[in-house]
């Protein structure tokens, strides 16, 4: 089999016409005998997957998911204040969970940071922090969900 490779090698090399053939199309990045030699990867994986925009998601349902669970943890933190005394030594327990949460679902260490601080600090707990993060990562998305879904 490899002899037979060799001697097709020889075949093409040893003509002069076939040699140039093989030069011109092999000094463009190697394409050979690809059928499409003139095709960029990079236009067909745009076409495939679109640009490097991101796009809006079209399923709601993950965002709005999303939105409930930083909704409830931001509830959890507030609820805290309602017990007096006992509300703040809840918060100690609650603040390392709180900004664990905020980064596990959003991917956002900032956020997860800020969210352990509110909670920490006394009196904060009314700032809305998982719903900011929430709200930092889809507000652009908002125009586009509106116009596919309109109220």
């Amino acid at each position: 089999e490899r002899f037979k490779e060799i001697s097709h090698a020889y075949s093409i090399l040893s003509d002069a016409t076939r040699r140039a053939e093989y030069d011109r199309r092999s000094s463009h990045g190697g394409a050979g005998d690809f059928p499409f030699p003139d095709l960029d990867p990079r236009d067909l994986f745009r076409q495939m997957f679109g640009t490097s925009a991101v796009p809006a998601p079209s399923f709601l349902w993950r965002p709005l998911l999303l939105l409930v669970a930083a909704f409830c943890i931001d509830l959890i933190g507030v609820m805290t204040l309602l017990v007096p005394g006992i509300g703040e030594l809840i918060d100690l327990s609650w603040a390392p969970i709180s900004g664990w949460l905020i980064n596990s679902l959003f991917d956002d260490k900032l956020f997860g940071t800020l969210g352990l601080l509110e909670e920490l600090l006394p009196l904060t707990d009314v700032v809305p922090t998982a719903c900011l993060c929430w709200l930092r990562q889809h507000w652009k998305f908002i125009p586009a969900w509106l116009e596919a879904f309109p109220v």
